[in-house]
Order: C-alpha cells, then sequence, then structure tokens
C-alpha cells in the first residue's frame, strides 16, 4: 500500500503530509485530517476492498454524469469536464457515495 501512496502523493502534488491507513473492514472508505500536526496527517480508514469498491463507484458515477449531460446537452461539443452543468450534475451524483460513507462513518 506505501508504494501507492507515494505515486499518488506525486501524481496529486500532495507533497509534505503524513499518510497512515489504518485496516479496518468496511463498505466504503473515510479519511481524517490532522491539520496542527506537522506535517499535517491524514489517516485513511479502509481495507483493499472498501478502496476498490470506492474508486469504483468514482469512475462509475463519472461516467453517469457524461451520460445525465449528454441527455439534457446532446448538442454540446466541448470538454463535458470543463462544462458547469457537468460539473454540477457529477457533485450531485458523488453526494451518494459521500452520503453512503457517513452513514457507515458517523
Amino acid at each position: 500500500m506505501k508504494s501507492h501512496i507515494d505515486q499518488i502523493l506525486d501524481d496529486l502534488d500532495l507533497e509534505g503530509f503524513e499518510i497512515q491507513v489504518r485496516n479496518k473492514r468496511c463498505k466504503y472508505p473515510t479519511a481524517n485530517i490532522y491539520p496542527n500536526m506537522n506535517p499535517p496527517l491524514i489517516v485513511i480508514e479502509a481495507n483493499k476492498p472498501s478502496l476498490i469498491r470506492y474508486a469504483l463507484a468514482n469512475l462509475l458515477l463519472h461516467e453517469q454524469a457524461h451520460h445525465k449531460f449528454h441527455q439534457k446537452y446532446s448538442k454540446y461539443n466541448g470538454d463535458h469536464h470543463s462544462a458547469r452543468e457537468f460539473q454540477r450534475i457529477e457533485r450531485e451524483l458523488f453526494q451518494q457515495v459521500d452520503r453512503l460513507i457517513v452513514e457507515e462513518h458517523d
């Protein structure tokens, strides 16, 4: 897991954070940041299956957002990703996963 986290830290310019993963059996993962630590600490509570479910949910919901956007704006020729309405639809869909995480971890 450490090598995957290191790669993500490099890819997403998240240098300067300490990351801890607490292996926890759950349906969807969660994370908390402790900004007053030096360096700031992010603690992830997850296991591999929960991380896979989270990643798949995000990919599938992203594609569903494209589908909903295309249904509403079938003549749109630009990049959907930059369209405000696409971003709104995507955020709305991603809230489903957020709600599931809150229900499980609160």
